[in-house]
Order: structure tokens, then sequence, then C-alpha cells
């Protein structure tokens, strides 16, 4: 009895195990904001392909990237092959212009 107890909570630990998956690191906002460059290299490496997939040049005249074409490129299917942190930084960027235009509307309004 004892025998077929342990085989039993064996198999229970090997599921339990395959169902966890690996975890991303729970300050990875954090880290991705100390790196601010990652992302414009990465659209300067591809800008050709995101201006004829979007039709609007990803990088501005003042050197920063355009939040449009980030739009743009979500929806397109190359989107969707790209990597998973490379998805994670074009929305964490699109969230935060938001939000700094958020914050710029309300000031105007107060005056």
């Amino acid at each position: 009895m004892a025998r077929k107890r342990r085989k039993r909570r064996k198999k229970r630990r090997k599921k339990r195990r395959s169902k966890r998956r690996k975890r991303s690191s729970r300050r990875w906002i954090q880290k991705a904001i100390k790196k601010p460059g990652a992302l414009t290299k990465w659209v300067l490496k591809h800008r050709a392909k995101i201006k004829r997939l979007t039709g609007v040049d990803p990088i501005t005249k003042s050197g920063e990237i355009s939040q449009l074409a980030l739009l743009r490129l979500r929806k397109t299917r190359w989107y969707k092959r790209l990597s998973a942190r490379t998805k994670r930084r074009i929305n964490l960027a699109i969230t935060l212009e938001r939000i700094g235009g958020r914050k710029k509307r309300r000031r105007r309004r107060k005056r």
C-alpha cells in the first residue's frame, strides 16, 4: 500500500510541475523604462519594412518614434510574428505616450 501511495504522489508532483509556466519578471516595466533606446534601435533596424507595411515613416524629424506608425504596425501580420519582448516594448511605448498626452491636456485645462 505504501508503495502505491508514493507512486501516486510522484505522478501528482510531475503534473503540477508541468502546469507551471515560466514566470516573467514582475518588474519588467521598470527594467524596460531603464532601457529607453532598445525600441528605438529596433525601429531603426527595421525602418524600411515598417515604412512599407504602415505607409508612415516610423522615426519623426526630431528622432522620436511615431506613435501612428506603432499603432498601424500592431494591425499587421508581421506584428504577430514578432517576439513577445518586442511586442511588449511596442505596447508599452504606446501606453506611455497616451499617459504623457493626458497629463499635458489636464494642465492646459486648468489654466
